[in-house]
């Protein structure tokens, strides 16, 4: 976390809720990269790297991880990120949504009880 002090960076505009969370992270690693462009998409956040532009710290999605960058694992257990799904219970969920659901759960386990 310290490297990116300083560093060209590359990061989210307040709007994106990721950004709260990254910017807590480094916050609270006493890190102040110098912000060179706020981004509203994980995506151009990552076009914008793998040009060259700067650095930034991002989770490594199936969609951002395809471009061209190099990847540093971050191993500060601050910097992980949990997600959840939630549904009203006392509704039908759509086929859709049950395929879903049932990709997550094979895929990551349930986490929790329904």
């Amino acid at each position: 976390m310290e490297e990116l002090g300083g560093q060209a960076y590359v990061g989210l505009k307040p709007s994106c809720a990721l950004s709260y969370t990254v910017e807590t992270l480094l916050a609270g690693a006493g890190v102040e990269p110098e912000t060179l462009y706020r981004a509203d998409e994980l995506d151009m956040v990552a076009g914008l790297v793998s040009a060259g532009f700067g650095v930034s710290l991002l989770p490594k999605t199936l969609g951002v991880r395809n471009y061209p960058m190099a990847w540093v694992h971050v191993t500060d257990p601050a910097s992980e990120l949990t997600v959840g799904a939630v549904w009203k219970k006392d509704r039908q969920l759509t086929p859709v949504c049950e395929v879903f659901l049932d990709f997550i759960r094979e895929r990551y386990g349930s986490g929790t009880a329904e």
